[in-house]
């Protein structure tokens, strides 16, 4: 910032001419088989919950992150069929889609439905995934956070557990159980670490992706990626799938050319401040050329229907809510202490709940970028 400061010109203030509108939208499970999933993977949570505030709750709230995660990636891909009839809709309407969600498996099931039940080729649809952003040292390496972790906890972590927890980038720092100074052994976490490893490798190429059937989301190279944008904003593709994690990296999909459609978005369940900014940020931009109407899909009856309700009033002061760092396991770690019934909406509240946003998104997300560091 100090050697750019005389060629930075500050924006603040600046507002689109062309808005955003941010929706919550709680919605009913498609058929009853996403509900009888939906049951049994919150009761997987639950039983878990149990165990860790039972017998083993010395295990404490590192364990519980792993619960959260397991059941946040279940949760989200039960509904890659609402992802693919909404992005089918927004296109059959004369739009360009944008689906963002946390997990690459969701968009992997949701790219295979589109295919099958609606006829898109792998040609029609952009596909951007992974981080590739994120943080780093002076000498180019990711930065990681510590976390110190028992033995004991350590060894009751399973390979799949361990693969999950490599989204939050993190060093882990395993301890002897009965003195937290003594390290064991470190272990790195970081799916960014190892795409960076990978592409690294001479002769790594993107994944190949013309086989639906197959579709495997491995590494995604900086040109793959660059080429599925490209696509997209120039209109060859028609819908755009991403990963919020690929947010985070100055993704923008906004209509920025008279040639081609404008957006509107469809995202997964959301709590962090973070993930919400990378998410709703990408396709409104300060010089889009048309509004963009933007929806995050919860499902009524269930959990979400509480955390909807919270993310109304994050949308109305989103500003704040950054600064505050809040995050998705604040409220379900909160959760596990009560009953479901205690956290579904009492009906008081619309099944659909709209914010205009004025500017204020850009803003965010321009302190986001910024205050990666502090966090």
């Amino acid at each position: 910032m100090r050697a750019m400061k005389d060629y930075i010109v500050d924006v603040k203030g600046v507002r689109p001419k062309h808005p955003a509108r941010n929706c919550v939208e709680k919605i009913p499970f498609k058929r009853p088989e996403q509900a009888e999933q939906y049951k049994l993977t919150w009761e997987r949570y639950e039983r878990e919950m149990i165990l860790l505030k039972g017998g083993v709750k010395e295990f404490g709230t590192f364990q519980q992150l792993v619960a959260m995660m397991k059941f946040s990636q279940s949760a989200e891909l039960i509904r890659h069929e609402d992802f693919g009839d909404r992005a089918h809709a927004i296109v059959s309407s004369g739009k360009c889609a944008v689906i963002a969600v946390k997990f690459k498996e969701t968009i992997a099931a949701t790219v295979k439905y589109l295919a099958k039940t609606h006829g898109y080729k792998r040609s029609d649809i952009s596909i951007i995934w992974g981080g590739m952003g994120g943080t780093f040292d002076a000498d180019g390496r990711v930065k990681l956070r510590e976390k110190r972790v028992k033995q004991m906890i350590f060894q009751a972590l399973r390979p799949e557990d361990l693969d999950l927890l490599k989204s939050l980038n993190i060093r882990m720092l395993v301890v002897d159980n009965n003195d937290d100074q003594k390290v064991l052994k470190t272990v790195e976490l970081s799916s960014e670490l190892e795409e960076r490893e990978k592409l690294s490798k001479a002769g790594l190429k993107s994944v190949d992706a013309a086989d639906l059937s197959e579709l495997q989301l491995g590494t995604q190279s900086s040109s793959a990626r660059m080429r599925e944008i490209v696509d997209f904003q120039k209109g060859r593709t028609r819908i755009c799938l991403f990963t919020f994690k690929a947010g985070g990296v100055g993704l923008s999909l906004h209509h920025n050319s008279p040639d081609t459609l404008p957006r509107e978005t469809v995202l997964a369940p959301c709590y962090s401040a973070i993930e919400m900014v990378q998410g709703l940020g990408r396709a409104p931009r300060l010089t889009s050329m048309s509004e963009t109407i933007q929806t995050m899909l919860f499902y009524k009856g269930t959990i979400e229907e509480h955390i909807a309700d919270r993310v109304s009033q994050k949308l109305r002061c989103l500003r704040e809510v950054v600064r505050q760092r809040e995050s998705w396991e604040d409220i379900i770690v909160d959760g596990a202490e009560h009953e479901l019934k205690d956290f579904t909406s009492d009906g008081s509240k619309p099944d659909k709940d709209e914010v205009v946003d004025d500017g204020s998104l850009g803003a965010a997300d321009d302190e986001d970028e910024e205050g990666e560091d502090r966090q």
